[in-house]
């Protein structure tokens, strides 16, 4: 059964207006959330006879990406239609700005975690390694002569271990020879 602060908040979504809608799953006496159609939701928590009210990161979407939500506190004895503009005014445009911006964020990270995921099956395929824990980086491959360490901010630490002086020698030509063809771009 609804409480009196539930009617209240599904009067604020209508007249929020589409794409708000109170969301029925989740039941609580004293928090509330309202939905809209892109994963936007913004969260009625009660303090008193006060709401204070924020938005809320998307489903899947990091907390930390989600910098510059801010919160409101409005009188829950208000008039619905009066809190619906309050929120309208003082939250959304901030919210809404936040929210593209963590969405933002989120593809640029699962494209890197995509290219991070393919250069590591690809290294697991050239040399002959497995993928494991690494530590720090939280990803690594290991293989018989050493182990990769894939950051997420796509920097790859290389290990070698057991080379001959040959090994080792070519090894450092290339380095040089990368360096080189780096400086004259």
């Amino acid at each position: 059964m609804d409480n009196e602060l539930s009617i209240i908040v599904q009067k604020v979504a209508l007249y929020l207006g589409p794409p708000w809608k109170y969301n029925t799953l989740e039941k609580s006496d004293w928090r509330f959330e309202v939905i809209g159609e892109r994963g936007q939701k913004l969260i009625f928590r009660q303090d008193k006879d006060r709401f204070k009210v924020f938005g809320a990161s998307p489903k899947g979407v990091q907390h930390h990406h989600c910098g510059g939500f801010k919160s409101i506190g409005v009188n829950a004895k208000r008039p619905p239609k009066d809190i619906a503009a309050d929120i309208t005014r003082r939250l959304l445009p901030g919210y809404f700005k936040a929210f593209e911006n963590a969405l933002e964020r989120h593809k640029a990270e699962q494209a890197k975690e995509q290219t991070l995921d393919y250069i590591e099956r690809a290294f697991c395929k050239v040399t002959g390694g497995r993928k494991g824990y690494g530590g720090r980086s939280g990803r690594a491959v290991y293989f018989d002569d050493g182990e990769a360490d894939f950051w997420g901010d796509q920097r790859i630490d290389l290990k070698l271990r057991d080379l001959n002086p040959e090994q080792a020698i070519k090894i450092a030509a290339y380095f040089q020879k990368i360096k080189k063809e780096e400086n004259n771009e």
